[in-house]
């Protein structure tokens, strides 16, 4: 590996009396996939006719002075290069140069998002595994993959083990059947982060952005708009995602700076209003009849009619003597990529431990939603303070002070003997603190109770402290 340690010119001008140095830095490396490049954010160079989901992101990424992003556009395909032993060194090289050109900071002090589709999704993986060997300013990796797919005749398994520092978010396509195209579940066996996988319906391109019936590029099918809502769903998820503090805060332009809106919220701020239109506009009408007419087609490219993904034994069939009609699973590379030759994969998808349709309905939630309430950003009072562990959910309180310790912020806290509920009991305590330069009171926090403070606790009548962090259920 070839980081420029203490010759390269960033570590040497931090170095340097009055340099800046930040305590985190943020690094975010995108990935497209095979022959999709930068570019494709603007749907006029996208084969998809619409917006390229890891272009899009890249490009509405907002930058600041402790963030830094880069693309890598992806491996290039053709009929003068080996199509399957792809040039994976070259994309980690292209992931090291971006590294190097971030801010200064001393320690593990580096957050490191990575994102890709495709190969570029292996790239994640691949670089991932290079850079926690060799780089020790890593504090924590993060990993949103969309199908990550490597199309490699051989591999090794090593960099398909997550580190022990990478937390990992993987899309899997439940509907792709082209020869090369079984994707890999890497190993979460050595790390100490949450691991999310979801199955999504479509094929390969569908998540992000192909509305073509069949789920490929453009000339190989019918386009279909009521396909949107897939892709809609994971760039939601992936801004939620990298917004959030655990992936260093990143930021979006909402207009998405040329490329696809970035703005789900819309102005909207009510937590249930917005989760309602979350479930009801795009997540559930994916399995309506938005996607039910993709069933009529094959799901492969057209010239791959008879190059079809498989694996001998189990209940995928093998490409070469199988009857195609009788393929009803996709295939994968199960505990990470143990180089199986091109077409003979491990097993069925659908037969991976923890991988769940994205539509799963778990313990009164639907679980996609449960992942962006619970580790999203989701700043619905704008803030800054991540929606799981704001204190004051629906107001607008970034000191977070919360006096009673109770879970709850002063400025949506009047029940003063956390009984959980606010009522007369409260409000003789608050009457016996006017006046007072008593904390617990002060719900707007100036330093003193008085008729400010009384407007709280008139409007929280009858009704639960918070919305908030505390145990009152709400």
């Amino acid at each position: 590996m070839r980081f420029k340690m203490c010759v390269s010119v960033l570590l040497l001008c931090a170095s340097l009396p009055g340099a800046a140095q930040f305590d985190e830095v943020v690094v975010t490396i995108y990935f497209s996939g095979t022959n999709l490049d930068g570019s494709m954010w603007n749907d006029s160079d996208s084969p998809f006719d619409r917006p390229e989901t890891v272009a899009s992101l890249h490009r509405a990424q907002l930058a600041d002075d402790h963030h830094h992003k880069g693309i890598v556009d992806g491996i290039v395909q053709n009929l003068t290069n080996d199509p399957f032993t792809p040039p994976w060194a070259e994309q980690l090289d292209k992931a090291e140069d971006i590294f190097d050109e971030r801010p200064a900071c001393s320690g593990e002090c580096v957050i490191l998002n990575l994102v890709g589709f495709s190969r570029g999704a292996v790239s994640t993986l691949h670089t991932a595994h290079s850079f926690y060997a060799n780089e020790p300013s890593l504090k924590k990796i993060n990993i949103l993959a969309f199908d990550p797919v490597p199309g490699d005749r051989l591999r090794t398994s090593a960099i398909f083990v997550l580190p022990p520092i990478a937390e990992y978010v993987g899309f899997y396509a439940n509907d792709e059947r082209s020869l090369g195209f079984a994707p890999v579940i890497p190993s979460d066996a050595n790390t100490d982060e949450a691991v999310d996988l979801f199955l999504v319906p479509g094929a390969h391109n569908t998540m992000i952005g192909s509305v073509y019936r069949n789920g490929h590029r453009d000339a190989h099918g019918e386009s279909e708009s009521r396909l949107d809502p897939i892709s809609r769903a994971l760039r939601i998820v992936a801004t939620e995602l990298l917004g959030s503090s655990a992936w260093g805060a990143v930021r979006f332009d909402p207009d998405g700076n040329g490329s696809v809106a970035m703005d789900w919220y819309e102005g909207q701020d009510d937590a249930a209003a917005l989760r309602d239109q979350f479930v009801n506009n795009t997540l559930l009408p994916i399995f309506d009849s938005y996607y039910g007419f993709m069933r009529e087609f094959s799901l492969v490219a057209p010239a791959d009619i008879d190059f079809r993904e498989g694996w001998s034994g189990g209940d995928c069939v093998n490409t070469d003597t199988a009857d195609h009609s009788r393929l009803s699973q996709r295939c994968v590379y199960t505990d990470g990529f143990n180089g199986t030759p091109i077409g003979q994969s491990d097993g069925p998808l659908t037969g991976v431990d923890d991988l769940h349709w994205v539509d799963d309905f778990v313990n009164g939630e639907y679980r996609l939603w449960r992942l962006i309430e619970e580790r999203g950003r989701f700043d619905t009072d704008n803030d800054d303070i991540d929606f799981a562990v704001d204190n004051c959910r629906a107001r607008f309180n970034p000191d977070q002070i919360d006096a009673d310790g109770d879970g709850y912020g002063n400025v949506c806290d009047a029940d003063f003997n956390n009984d959980c509920i606010v009522n007369f009991l409260d409000f003789s305590l608050f009457s016996s603190a006017f006046l007072s330069t008593d904390a617990v009171y002060d719900t707007n926090n100036d330093g003193i109770v008085n008729f400010l403070d009384l407007t709280l606790v008139v409007n929280m009548f009858f009704n639960p402290p918070g919305p908030g962090a505390g145990s009152c259920g709400s």
